[in-house]
């Protein structure tokens, strides 16, 4: 399994909806007042593609830091 943290989205503004995918296939979405990081993460076995959640800064999950372009998607919609 492999995780990276990614950039938190300016949620001041209202709801953010990120191009990452959830483990069920539904678009993640960061609302506003959030206060957990994205952790974006393989599954195992037939769950082996990319998804993210949201999981508190602090825990130790990750293996790597990866930035993505929030506004970029938040202009797309």
């Amino acid at each position: 399994m492999v995780a990276f943290w990614g950039a938190s989205p300016n949620n001041e503004q209202g709801d953010v909806h990120m191009h990452w995918p959830t483990e069920d296939a539904s678009t993640l979405i960061y609302r506003k007042g959030e206060s957990r990081c994205i952790l974006i993460s393989s599954g195992l076995g037939p769950r082996a593609h990319m998804y993210a959640h949201l999981k508190p800064c602090d825990s130790k999950q990750a293996s790597g830091l990866l930035t993505v372009a929030a506004a970029a998607v938040r202009n797309a919609h």
